[in-house]
């Protein structure tokens, strides 16, 4: 009889229970369970005595044993380390683990389960990520991997505020922005004033209509003129750390907010994204697909027929405490980056090689492998 039950973490967790005769194997019944099931459906396995019944003969699940407990001779010493592990183990899964070999996935853990065990882990190992306990899956193994990395860190230096004069710096530019934003504005209304003529609106040239619409309303104009300003204000940039609220900071700041007061991020469906991130600087191979805004460094390397879907971060920066870091984005020829990932500045991903969808990537992703999660990691070879 199988039935869903609910951990105290408010994991489920589905059963399956069993009366065995000796010599029934509980490891081989699992794995041809999971030879032939999908893996969210493969249960953990819990032998009884007996299958109650009501009285009309069919299986009374609400009379079968939760929470599960061990049999007493599987029961092992762990080491303090371990025991910790097992307590918040036990909570998700609501299962206790049977020794140091006990595996999460076989106890009924999902991706779902590692995900709350690691928010619950992040308490004392901040560093802890979804991918270790896929790596480390038993108790021992990954109580090990937590030993090594110690404690929680020591609590960092507080982020100072943003220095006043950068302050007034942004609050001055932001009038310039505004403005720049309110141009599209007036002039549709400059035309409908020509066109209908009141006598209080004063008429503007056609020409300074006409060349208002241009570079303020076209898509083309826009993304041209977002670009200009951006490789004007963000002249000399190179991937590095520099001061929050600097010089650069203020310059990346202005050039993104600038593209946002315009409505470029809005054409990220465009079919000219592409030529937007050229302009911008960007090195776009052929046949390449750009379906996210580029970074306003430029900071992107796109090989010949890569492809990246919609709403995928390529900003290439990042504000760490006091500091803005920005790097450089490379995806390599035939790469493709699945939607509402998000690319960490610095990110290398190989030749052919595949970005699940909501993906986060820091580092190197090598060519021809399949990564996903958040972070990411390798899940096999690309398909």
């Amino acid at each position: 009889a199988a039935a869903v039950r609910t951990a105290g973490g408010g994991h489920q967790v589905l059963v399956g229970y069993l009366v065995t005769e000796p010599g029934f194997d509980l490891g081989q019944a699992r794995e041809r369970l999971a030879d032939t099931l999908p893996a969210a459906l493969v249960p953990r396995l819990a032998p009884v005595d007996s299958l109650p019944t009501r009285t009309s003969g069919k299986i009374d699940r609400a009379a079968l044993p939760w929470p599960l407990t061990e049999p007493a001779a599987a029961q092992v010493a762990l080491s303090p380390a371990e025991t910790r592990l097992a307590g918040h183990w036990t909570a998700v899964l609501g299962v206790p683990p049977s020794g140091p070999d006990a595996d999460f996935f076989t106890d009924g853990g999902t991706s779902l389960a590692a995900a709350r065990l690691v928010s619950v882990l992040r308490a004392d190992h901040p560093d802890v990520a979804v991918g270790d306990v896929y790596a480390q899956p038993t108790l021992g193994g990954l109580a090990r991997l937590l030993s090594g990395r110690g404690e929680a860190e020591p609590d960092r230096p507080p982020v100072t505020p943003m220095p006043r004069r950068a302050a007034l710096a942004e609050s001055a530019l932001m009038v310039v922005l505004l403005s720049a934003g309110a141009v599209r504005w007036i002039v549709l209304l400059a035309a409908l004033g020509n066109l209908l003529a009141p006598p209080w609106a004063p008429a503007l040239s056609w020409w300074w209509v006409a060349l208002g619409a241009l570079l303020f309303v076209t898509p083309a104009g826009r993304m041209g003129l977002s670009a200009a300003v951006a490789r004007l204000v963000l002249r000399g940039v190179r991937p590095g750390a520099y001061p929050r609220g600097g010089g650069v900071h203020l310059r990346v700041w202005f050039a993104e907010r600038f593209a946002e007061r315009l409505g470029v991020p809005d054409l990220a469906g465009a079919p000219y994204m592409s030529w937007y991130a050229r302009l911008l600087g960007a090195q776009v191979g052929a046949d390449a697909d750009l379906h996210s805004p580029p970074p306003v460094t430029g900071l992107l390397k796109l090989g010949r027929g890569a492809s990246v879907e919609q709403e995928v971060d390529l900003s290439g920066y990042w504000y760490d405490g006091d500091l803005l870091r920005v790097g450089e984005i490379r995806i390599g020829a035939g790469a493709t980056v699945g939607s509402r990932s998000t690319l960490l500045p610095g990110t290398r991903i190989g030749k052919n090689a595949q970005i699940a969808p909501g993906s986060a990537v820091a580092g190197t992703v090598p060519a021809g492998q399949h990564w996903a999660g958040a972070p990411a990691f390798r899940q096999g070879k690309s398909r």
